[in-house]
């Protein structure tokens, strides 16, 4: 009995072994975290914008030169 749990000792660390020790897997936990971190930044980005233009209002055309008057 002692050699069965042996070899399913064996098995299971060699099938934990390929699976978490994968960058696809490292990748799919971190995934969520990489995530919230980007969407944060992009926030706290258009948050500052917003709040430093309300002095400054500026519309951006792209337009010919001839039109520009």
């Amino acid at each position: 009995m002692k050699m069965f749990w042996a070899q399913a000792m064996v098995i299971a660390r060699r099938d934990f072994t390929s699976i978490v020790g994968t960058p696809t897997f490292l990748m799919f936990l971190l995934a969520p975290i990489l995530m919230l971190t980007i969407s944060g930044i992009g926030g706290v980005g258009a948050a500052s914008m917003a709040t430093s233009s309300e002095d400054n209002a500026r519309i951006v055309v792209i337009a010919p030169t001839g039109d520009v008057a």
